[in-house]
C-alpha cells in the first residue's frame, strides 16, 4: 500500500507542480531520487554486478567500478522518469531545452523510398522524450507499446498490480502521452496491422527491439551472450520494405540530451526472407552494440529488469542466466 500511495502521488501530483521552463529543478528532483533508490535496492547490486560482467566483458569491472555505474545506472533511470513528468506540457519550443538531435537527417533518408521507416531503439536512456521530439518535430510516429497492466500471471512486481491507486497512476501516464503528437497501439489490446498501414503511408513506426512482448523468439547472440530476440521487429521491415533507424538517447555533461540517429538500414529485398531479417538484425546491432558498451549506465537498469523477472519468463532476454528448460523450445526457430 505504501508503495501504491508513492507511485499515485508521484505520477498524479508531483506532475501538477514540475515545469518545463524549469529543466534543472527536474533534473534535481531525478537525482535525489536516484540517490535514494540506490540505497533501497541494494540488495540487487549483485545481480546488477554479473549481468554487467557478463554483457560487458570488455572491462576489468572492479567492484568500484560496478558501484559507480550502478549508481549512475540509478540517477539516469530516476532522472529520465522524472523528465517523464512533464509529457503532455510540452510543445516544439520547451523540448528544446531538454533534448536536440543528432543525424536527423538519417529519418529523411530512411523515409525518402516512400516505404517508412522503423524508429527502433533499445530499453536505454529517455527513450519517450526521444519520441516526443520526434513527434514534436512534425513527423508522424505510432509507437507500438505495452499500456495498462500485464496479464495476472506476469503481475509478479507490486507496481504492475491494478490496485485503484496504481490504475490513477497509470492512467495519467497515459493520458500524459495521448497529449503528444503521436499515436500509441497497445501490443497487447490492438490490431497491429494498423502498423503495416502506417508504414505504407510512409510513416514512422516506434518500437523496442529488446522488449519481450510478443510470441515469436529466435536465438541469437547479443552484446555476446546467448539471447532470445523478438522476430517481429525485423520481419516488419523486410516484409514492407522498411528501412530501420537506429535510435538511442544520450545524455550530455549538462543533463540536456541529444537523440542519436543512426545510419538506416535497408533491407535487401532480393534476398530470402530469412537472409533478409538476419541482415536487418545484424546491421542494426553493429550500431547500437558500440555505444551501449560505451554506456553500460544506460543500459544496465534494463538488464537487471530482465534478469529479475527470469524466473517467470520462458523467453529470457539472456538464455545463459536461464534457470529452466523452457525457453529451449526456441531452439532452431528461424525469422
Amino acid at each position: 500500500m505504501i508503495g501504491d500511495v508513492a507511485r499515485y502521488l508521484y505520477w498524479v501530483e508531483l506532475r501538477k507542480a514540475v515545469s518545463p521552463s524549469a529543466p534543472r529543478a527536474v533534473w534535481a528532483l531525478g537525482k535525489g531520487i536516484g540517490r535514494a533508490q540506490r540505497l533501497a535496492s541494494r540488495g540487487r547490486n549483485p545481480l546488477m554486478a554479473d549481468e554487467l560482467r557478463r554483457s560487458f566483458p570488455e572491462r576489468s569491472w572492479s567492484d568500484a567500478e560496478v558501484d559507480a555505474v550502478a549508481h549512475a545506472s540509478s540517477v539516469a533511470w530516476s532522472t529520465c522518469l522524472a523528465e517523464e513528468l512533464l509529457l503532455g506540457k510540452l510543445d516544439a519550443a520547451s523540448i528544446a531545452k531538454f533534448i536536440t538531435w543528432e543525424g536527423r537527417e538519417n529519418i529523411d533518408r530512411a523515409l525518402l523510398p516512400g516505404k517508412g521507416a522503423l524508429y527502433m531503439f533499445p530499453h536505454a536512456g529517455n527513450y519517450m522524450f526521444g519520441i516526443a521530439l520526434t513527434a514534436l518535430s512534425g513527423y508522424k510516429l505510432t509507437q507500438l507499446a505495452a499500456r495498462g497492466f500485464p496479464p495476472p500471471e506476469r503481475q509478479i512486481a507490486a507496481e504492475v498490480k491494478p490496485s485503484k491507486l496504481n490504475v490513477l497512476a497509470r492512467e495519467a501516464r497515459d493520458a500524459a502521452e495521448d497529449r503528444l503528437p503521436a499515436s500509441f497501439v497497445d501490443m497487447e489490446k490492438d490490431n497491429t496491422r494498423e502498423l503495416y498501414r502506417r508504414l505504407a503511408a510512409n510513416e514512422m513506426v516506434g518500437l523496442a527491439y529488446d522488449g519481450r512482448g510478443g510470441s515469436k523468439f529466435r536465438p541469437t547472440t547479443y552484446l555476446g551472450r546467448p539471447a532470445l530476440m523478438a522476430t517481429g521487429p525485423w520481419r516488419l521491415a523486410a516484409s514492407t520494405g522498411a528501412a530501420i533507424c537506429p535510435i538511442i538517447t544520450l545524455r550530455n555533461p549538462d543533463m540536456t540530451q541529444r537523440l542519436k540517429v543512426g545510419e538506416p538500414v535497408f533491407p535487401d529485398m532480393a534476398a530470402p526472407m530469412g537472409v533478409r531479417c538476419e541482415k536487418l538484425q545484424r546491421g542494426y546491432l553493429d550500431q547500437i552494440e558500440p555505444i551501449l558498451r560505451a554506456h553500460p549506465e544506460l543500459y544496465a537498469r534494463w538488464l537487471l529488469h530482465c534478469r529479475v523477472r527470469v524466473r517467470m519468463d520462458d523467453h529470457p532476454m539472456f538464455v545463459d542466466v536461464a534457470e529452466t528448460d523452457d525457453w529451449k523450445k526456441y531452439e532452431g526457430a528461424k525469422f
